[in-house]
């Protein structure tokens, strides 16, 4: 009687585990937005699968490019991200790097914003191909803690018709010089606000 109690008590955790698995098993194939949180690194060509369900970061000195990925999370770049045709359902955040659409039209449903963008870097969107939209604002800042070398500020284009459904703010704190900021392409449904220098050296 001693032993079947022993074997019957030990089969209950065994028994309780069981059940834990297969139910949270079951809660994550209920979930469809289980494993979407965290970050992904690009630091190359192409990213698989063409959907990423996290956030992405741009590390400083990497270069990625995106080939029509959707991105479900926010983007951080530092370094050099170019998209070819991409959407990106979140915030597009620019620290010190640059960020281009190239070629293919680019959807941000959130908002595109630039701090201090990397030296003559040239970002935008410069496709010609398909239209881009911006769902969001888009601003372009240069505190007054960042010196470029001489004619070499980055510069910031709109080609091939983009629409940005909230404002523009450009504000360059006189380092800009002419050509370095071209609307060309650009409507915005919301407010312009462009403070832009003469440049000198």
């Amino acid at each position: 009687m001693r032993i079947r109690t022993i074997l019957a008590a030990a089969a209950v955790p065994a028994a309780l585990a069981a059940a834990l698995l297969g139910t949270t098993a079951a809660s994550a194939a209920a979930n469809p937005n289980a494993g979407t949180t965290g970050t992904t690194t690009c630091t190359t060509d192409g990213l698989s699968p063409s959907v990423i369900t996290t956030n992405l970061n741009v590390p400083a000195g990497a270069t990625c490019r995106l080939y029509g990925n959707e991105v479900k999370g926010n983007v951080s770049v530092q370094g050099s991200l170019v998209a070819f045709g991409a959407t990106f359902d979140r915030n597009v955040s620019v620290t010190g790097g640059s960020f281009a659409g190239a070629n293919w039209g680019v959807t941000i449903k959130g908002n595109l914003s630039f701090v201090d963008p990397a030296t003559y870097s040239y970002n935008g969107f410069w496709g010609n191909y398909s239209h881009n939209t911006v769902d969001g604002n888009v601003s372009y800042v240069i505190d007054n803690s960042t010196a470029y070398p001489c004619y070499q500020s980055p510069l910031l284009y709109f080609g091939g018709g983009t629409t940005v459904n909230g404002n523009f703010t450009y504000s360059d704190q006189g380092t800009g010089f002419a050509g370095h900021l071209d609307q060309g392409g650009l409507n915005v449904l919301g407010s312009n606000s462009v403070l832009m220098g003469t440049g000198s050296c």
